[in-house]
């Protein structure tokens, strides 16, 4: 465990155990080092996790209604299989949402299923895709009111993250949830990507012969 706390001019610590069993105290260190660390250095050790509800997600496509940071995609509080939850993606299948990583990611962890708001309806398979759209997870079919399914994927290398929610050619009250969904990086921050979209392609007919 490490310890952190204000730096005051000392000779030495003393390291005192305060708890006891059978009279005897019981305590054991290993490894004891002490380093002066800025503020800086400890803000950006603990800031390595971001949370995907903080990024742009007007990136985000869906086949219904607007996706929402930490509610529904109904704005209601984030809740699956009767679990509350304070952090997280609202959304609506066919849903996609693609993040940039530059192949400077540990992991993305989150708790996925259908929002309770639609009772028992709905029908959804999140999916999370890396380069070249490669199938790197997926979940179980998950209805409304199915407890959430955890998902925690190391996606080291992986420079782009495509979150994907899908329930087929029917996406009514297929309203998604990625709850709590954290990406841990070494390096950098994670950025929403646009989604690439094909050129529409005009076909121009020949024109028509005409008799003179």
């Amino acid at each position: 465990k490490t310890i952190l706390f204000d730096a005051k001019p000392a000779q030495f610590i003393k390291l005192k155990a305060l708890s006891e069993v059978n009279g005897e105290a019981w305590a054991s260190a290993a490894e004891i080092g002490i380093v002066e660390a800025t503020s800086q250095a400890v803000a950006t050790a603990a800031a390595k996790g971001y949370f995907i509800s903080a990024l742009d997600l007007s990136q985000v496509q869906q086949g219904w209604g607007e996706p929402h940071a930490n509610q529904s995609v109904e704005g209601k509080p984030l809740s699956i299989g009767g679990q509350r939850f304070t952090n997280g993606l609202g959304t609506h299948a066919n849903s996609e949402f693609v993040i940039k990583l530059g192949g400077h990611a540990e992991s993305f962890s989150a708790s996925v299923g259908v929002d309770d708001e639609v009772g028992k309806k709905g029908s959804v398979v999140f999916k999370l895709l890396g380069d070249a759209d490669r199938v790197l997870w997926h979940s179980k079919e998950l209805h409304g009111g199915d407890a959430p399914q955890s998902v925690n994927l190391n996606v080291a290398g992986v420079n782009k993250l495509t979150l994907f929610v899908d329930s087929g050619e029917v996406i009514d009250f297929g309203h998604a949830d990625w709850a709590e969904a954290v990406i841990t990086m070494n390096t950098g921050k994670p950025n929403a990507g646009a989604i690439a979209k094909e050129e529409a392609i005009v076909l121009t007919p020949k024109p028509s012969l005409k008799l003179r």
